[in-house]
């Protein structure tokens, strides 16, 4: 790469005064990193100016932007990753609210995918919302999106995911029958989520579930993050019995963080849960929290 013309202290001045005469602009961000990707001076002068973006570019949520704002990134951190540039440590988590992103055309879907598999070996955190996500047709086009994640994923430490009700819906069936106004046919068939799981897992070090349901398959599905240290139940329903809830617990053999914090009360066995998940954290688990509005429980073994 060429050197710059001008000294770095003049470079970071002429971005710092760019950005405070049009703050909270994501064109203006923009084309800082493109600047970054001019030459080493230009990265190391517009970085910190980067890094000071909250939260435009440091708390990436993907539908906030156009099409045209996303090509720009995922060409940009593309070159970025080709010449070993770390611009995809601005980035401290990204967030896919998947109902938003599927309204849109296919081109927004396929920008996503690049940015994901573009950021990964940068991005700390990777956050997926499935609130609105019930339609057969949704379902579909979110199945292609977690597929497509997970061709191209090497690395993904820390996952977050919410509002995920129920990881087993009813699907219309295809199959046709002999009357013409039969009702369809429905068939339980597994969340995509569910699907996705088990092709990342062994990848995954820490999980996070907010306002979602823990049901067999998921948990099935869970079972295959082998190397899994950090896990966090946040409002989550627990449709598990206690035992199969252990059994969960003991397919994390490196888990050193339990954390379970206002369990939903609908489910009868909630508290029988939360007892299983004490006793388990006290023999093997480094640090426990629990926090079910009526006790709390907080163990740290070292």
């Amino acid at each position: 790469m060429p050197s710059p013309s001008l000294p770095p202290e003049v470079l970071a001045y002429i971005f710092d005064h760019l950005v405070r005469i049009t703050p909270n602009n994501y064109d203006l961000y923009i084309s800082i990193l493109g600047c970054c990707c001019v030459c080493r001076g230009w990265y190391h002068a517009a970085l910190p100016i980067l890094n000071g973006a909250r939260p435009l570019v440091r708390y990436f949520t993907v539908h906030k932007f156009t099409v045209k704002q996303l090509q720009h990134l995922a060409e940009l951190f593309a070159v970025a990753r080709r010449y070993n540039l770390k611009l995809g440590a601005v980035v401290d988590e990204m967030e896919i609210i998947t109902s938003e992103l599927l309204l849109d055309n296919s081109t927004l879907v396929k920008l996503a995918i690049s940015l994901v598999h573009s950021l990964q070996f940068h991005l700390p955190l990777l956050k997926i919302n499935f609130y609105g996500m019930y339609t057969p047709h949704q379902l579909k086009l979110l199945r292609y999106l977690l597929q497509s994640f997970a061709k191209g994923l090497k690395t993904l430490p820390k996952l977050r995911i919410s509002f995920l009700m129920d990881p087993k819906l009813e699907y219309t069936s295809p199959l046709r029958t002999l009357r013409l106004f039969a009702a369809p046919i429905l068939r339980p068939t597994p969340h995509p989520f569910v699907a996705f799981i088990p092709t990342v897992g062994p990848l995954l070090t820490q999980f996070e579930t907010l306002h979602c349901s823990l049901t067999p398959p998921l948990a099935h599905a869970l079972a295959f993050c082998s190397h899994m240290r950090t896990v966090d139940f946040h409002h989550t329903r627990f449709h598990l019995t206690p035992d199969a809830f252990a059994t969960l617990l003991s397919s994390w053999p490196d888990i050193q963080t339990l954390s379970i914090r206002s369990p939903h009360p609908s489910t009868a066995n909630t508290r029988e849960v939360v007892d299983r998940a004490r006793s388990f954290g006290q023999e093997k688990i480094v640090e426990l929290e629990i926090y079910d509005m009526n006790s709390y429980c907080d163990v740290t073994r070292k």
